[in-house]
């Protein structure tokens, strides 16, 4: 499986977490607004009611994009080579087979 196939679960989970935290937002706001929105006329009652029923996916969204931006980011500049190294080495050992004191060869 892909690391793309890997992360889409984890991208799901918080997704979903993200709109339950938006929802709990959008209820405390909507409870501290009550008040205040029952002064005010329909027309902008209708707008600030509709504001937050949607700030919940909004919101999710916004935590979502900044949860992955900097793994998109890191993925757009990452190189095959770090600091003129490899970023993976594989390293083997071989010797000639029933010489103890034959030295090893080390190929990186």
């Amino acid at each position: 499986m892909s690391s793309l196939a890997n992360g889409i679960p984890l991208f799901l989970l918080a997704g979903v977490a993200f709109v339950g935290v938006g929802s709990f937002a959008a209820g405390l706001a909507s409870r501290l607004l009550r008040t205040r929105l029952d002064s005010c006329e329909p027309r902008s009652r209708h707008r600030a009611l509709l504001m937050l029923a949607a700030s919940p996916i909004a919101f999710a969204l916004l935590l979502l994009v900044s949860v992955s931006l900097p793994s998109l980011a890191s993925s757009r500049t990452t190189s095959p080579t770090k600091n003129g190294l490899p970023s993976v080495c594989s390293c083997t050992a071989s010797a000639r087979p029933g010489g103890a004191g034959a030295p090893a060869v080390i190929s990186m």
